[in-house]
């Protein structure tokens, strides 16, 4: 699985993982190989997402002190606009992800 989530190409996961490229698509033909591959595949990006929020905490925190910050208007100007910018993009986001829960729970509820 760690060859297939840091590899471009299936044919780099095989021989990283020192297989024949026939055996790691038979591998992947199997439905358990593919479910494990997709939850560790999530797994790795909720991670990246983890690590990207904290960091966005960090750029929050640089952009509100340079608003409030003695510099220049321009630069205060700048940051007050990334961080509106920002704020408006993740309130579309997280709309639309409630959107989409809402859809596939109907979904789920005419199955």
């Amino acid at each position: 699985m760690r060859a297939l989530l840091l590899s471009d190409t299936v044919a780099e996961a095989a021989e990283a993982s020192g297989i024949g490229l026939r055996t790691a698509f038979r591998w992947l033909s199997r439905d358990a190989v593919r479910e494990a591959l997709h939850a560790a595949q999530d797994a790795a990006m909720l991670q990246t997402v983890m690590r990207i929020s904290d960091d966005s905490a960090v750029a929050r925190k640089a952009l509100r002190a340079i608003v409030e910050s003695g510099r220049s208007e321009s630069a205060r100007v700048s940051a007050a606009r990334v961080l509106l910018l920002a704020g408006i993009q993740l309130r579309e986001e997280l709309t639309l992800v409630q959107r989409i829960e809402r859809l596939e729970g109907l979904l789920h509820e005419n199955e």
